[in-house]
């Protein structure tokens, strides 16, 4: 399934549109679902909130930043974008990862999967729905792994619908997942492996490896144990590498999204390449 925007479709599509404010509740895929140019799909991390009042609209703190930084930069040229979380436990993994012999917290596994035929239904409602749109999906923790998992799952099918992903802190991150195509980024370090770590990790499919981007920064207490000890990198030290995990902001995600996942995106919304001139409409 591939398909091609092109300029004049782009123009009866688009809308100057600001930067997409707060809303009340977090957005998930309901019945009246209005299309958009790009859908931007976030997967929050380990017990992050998705209350009714969730001013991150369900993506959690870390994958909203890729949210808000895509909505600012797509309004620039005219874009608008939908903001849709999954909806899944998430659960909380708290001071049972206090314990590192416990790689399956009873009730993650079971999370996980439910986040995985969650994502894998809102893309396929945006597919079908919403054909000619495009979608940005960005998982956190517990989040990229399920990201990262749906991107390996052979009914996903194929489409350049899917212009790219991002994941941030994934507790399988090893330093192979590029020979899949994947795009490694952060300061991680290549001897040292993710909390959840094992021969059955699942890596991209070599359609969308390339547009997949897992970012992961050293001594991070979920995506940088050191080798088989299931000892956290750096000094051991389980606040200071709580703080890293929980410490990915605009700092860094943003260039993230400018230098790697942008181009991504224009590159699907205009083929011929016009936004390289500002003839985008806007």
């Amino acid at each position: 399934m591939r398909r091609t925007h092109s300029l004049t479709l782009l123009t009866l599509i688009a809308v100057v549109a600001a930067a997409t404010p707060a809303i009340a509740r977090p957005l998930h895929w309901s019945d009246d679902q209005a299309c958009a140019t790009v859908f931007v799909v976030g997967v929050r991390g380990s017990g992050e909130s998705r209350s009714a009042d969730d001013e991150q609209r369900g993506f959690g703190t870390r994958a909203v930043v890729v949210l808000d930084a895509l909505e600012e930069q797509l309004s620039l040229i005219g874009v608008d974008v939908g903001a849709v979380s999954v909806e899944y436990p998430a659960i909380g993994i708290g001071d049972l990862a206090r314990n590192l012999l416990d790689l399956d917290p009873p009730g993650y596994e079971q999370s996980v999967d439910l986040g995985v035929e969650g994502l894998l239904t809102t893309i396929g409602l945006i597919r079908s729905r919403c054909p000619d749109s495009l979608t940005v999906i960005v998982g956190y923790s517990q989040g990229a792994e399920v990201v990262r998992r749906v991107l390996a799952d052979p009914t996903l099918g194929e489409g350049d619908d899917i212009a790219a992903a991002i994941i941030i802190a994934d507790p399988q991150f090893e330093q192979s997942h590029s020979e899949s195509g994947m795009q490694l980024r952060g300061s991680f370090a290549s001897r040292r492996f993710g909390i959840r770590n094992s021969m059955f990790t699942t890596t991209p499919a070599q359609w969308v490896a390339p547009r997949t981007f897992s970012v992961c920064n050293q001594s991070d207490i979920v995506c940088q144990f050191y080798l088989q000890r299931r000892l956290p990198a750096g000094a051991f030290n389980w606040s200071d590498g709580r703080a890293i995990h929980e410490g990915y902001d605009r700092l860094q995600l943003d260039p993230i999204v400018l230098t790697d996942v942008l181009p991504l995106v224009r590159e699907r919304l205009d083929p011929y390449g016009w936004w390289r001139f500002g003839l985008l409409p806007g």
